[in-house]
C-alpha cells in the first residue's frame, strides 16, 4: 500500500511489476476493481497505464454496496 504524498514512485513500481509479469510469465492481462467513488485509486490505476473496462452498479452485498469499475492493462 502506498500513502499520499509518495511521489512518483508508486507509478513507478507498478509499471515496473507490470514490466516484470508480461515479460517473465505467461501473463496476458492484468485486471483491477476500483471503487468508483474512489478517486485516488482510479487515478493511479490510470497513471499506471490502466484503462476502464467495464462498470457494475451494486456489486456487493447491500451493507457493502459500492459502485465498481475494473480496469485493466
Amino acid at each position: 500500500q502506498f500513502l499520499p504524498g509518495h511521489g512518483s514512485h508508486p507509478v513507478k513500481a507498478m509499471l515496473a511489476a507490470q514490466e516484470w509479469m508480461f515479460t517473465r510469465t505467461d501473463c496476458e492481462a492484468i485486471v483491477s476493481k476500483v471503487p468508483v467513488s474512489n478517486k485516488a485509486a482510479k487515478g493511479f490505476a490510470i497513471a499506471g497505464g490502466l484503462r476502464t473496462v467495464f462498470e457494475r452498479d451494486e456489486s456487493l452485498q447491500p451493507e457493502q454496496r459500492h459502485d465498481q469499475e475494473s480496469v485493466q492493462k
